[in-house]
């Protein structure tokens, strides 16, 4: 089995715990028009398609994941995660590591709200795959806990699209830090 069907597999095993937790306590959301894409797109990390008799069960699970989002964005991924420069070893062993290329995953990220939290009593914390990876900024957790109260869902964590960039190394002299964006 190639590497890429590895790092696949690995990044839905990852997720799962999230997919399934989600899964669990709510209704999913009814599909957008056109069918949308996944927040874990497999078709994208592979590539090309695999062997046909592989491909049902990493369809499934992609489904799963589009299934599991609870906030939908544009697609536009233009909220930054703060703090992320302090959790690169999760997001590195998220995404597989550092390579010569900049990391672009697409995953699913759950909001986290810490009220008990010393240094913000309304800070939300970002996790994927069960791994903090950040918050949200001061005025973004903020502007997110007046939405849930609003939407009649205040106290719940909600998922998201989220997107790891960068982390990418070339040289000691040229490496960058990953970082996390949201579509929110």
């Amino acid at each position: 089995m190639a590497w890429y069907w590895w790092l696949a597999l690995g990044i839905v095993v990852i997720n799962l715990p999230t997919i399934l937790r989600t899964r669990s306590r709510r209704k999913p959301p009814a599909r957008r028009a056109g069918g949308g894409s996944s927040a874990l797109d497999v078709s994208a990390i592979l590539g090309a398609a695999g062997p046909a008799d592989d491909r049902g069960d990493i369809d499934e699970l992609a489904e799963l994941t589009e299934e599991a989002v609870d906030l939908e964005g544009r697609g536009e991924f233009d909220m930054a995660v703060a703090g992320a420069s302090h959790y690169q070893d999760n997001l590195s062993r998220i995404a597989g590591g550092k390579t010569a290329k900049k990391a672009r995953l697409e995953v699913l990220a759950t909001l986290v709200l810490e009220d008990d939290n010393r240094y913000d009593a309304k800070a939300v914390r970002v996790d994927i795959a069960g791994l903090t990876v950040g918050y949200l900024s001061k005025d973004d957790a903020r502007a997110h806990r007046r939405r849930l109260k609003k939407a009649g869902r205040p106290g719940e964590d909600l998922t998201c699209r989220a997107l790891i960039v960068g982390g990418w190394y070339r040289s000691k002299s040229d490496q960058g830090h990953f970082g996390v964006r949201l579509d929110i």
